[in-house]
């Protein structure tokens, strides 16, 4: 009987509207305009947000809450088979949400440390980094947290188990987003030398 409740969240998870209208095709990349072609004195812009770039930076990120989730639903489902069944199913609603919502940041309202060629901004990314991951988590957390309990049925493992991922999953979110934060930099800034 668990399964119902949890295959819904799953469909509801893909199904809410999150992020871009105007979306390109899966892997396409969308290159930034070359920066020779502005006029001396333009203001840069960021390059647009490129769906595949933001797949590649999920597929990162979840690769280090999977390690994650597996420590911590191992002892609060009892057994390696349902550790490794939430967190396929965690993983697959997450995916979603943390690609979404890095296009959406991404395309209206890109850092702009990318702008700044001689060196990388920590203070502007670690800003940048923060707001998507308060966007993020909150939609993951609440979509993993329903999934738990209807997996266990239990309150109390929901809050305490839910509640160490969630925190635990911020590290793994902030060391990742920053990472390729300063990935993007280097790019940008050895290009356009």
């Amino acid at each position: 009987m668990r399964i119902m409740p949890f295959a819904a969240l799953v469909i509801l998870a893909w199904i809410i509207p999150i992020g871009a209208p105007h979306a390109e095709p899966l892997g396409a990349v969308v290159t930034p305009p070359p920066t020779s072609s502005q006029p001396p004195g333009a203001v840069a812009t960021p390059p647009p947000a490129s769906l595949q770039h933001s797949i590649m930076k999920g597929a990162t990120y979840k690769a280090g809450t999977i390690v994650t989730n597996l420590l911590f639903l191992r002892p609060a489902t009892g057994s390696w088979l349902d550790a490794s069944i939430l967190t396929a199913s965690f993983t697959g609603v997450a995916i979603v949400i943390y690609v979404a919502n890095d296009y959406w940041w991404d395309t209206y309202y890109p850092s702009k440390t990318i702008l700044n060629k001689d060196k990388f901004d920590v203070s502007d990314s670690a800003k940048h980094v923060t707001l998507k991951m308060i966007t993020y988590k909150t939609a993951v957390t609440l979509a993993t947290s329903g999934m738990l309990y209807f997996w266990t049925s239990s309150l109390p493992i929901t809050l305490i188990v839910g509640g160490g991922l969630a925190i635990a999953k911020v590290g793994v979110f902030a060391i990742n987003d920053m990472a390729w934060a300063w990935y993007d930099w280097h790019k940008a800034s050895s290009t356009s030398h």
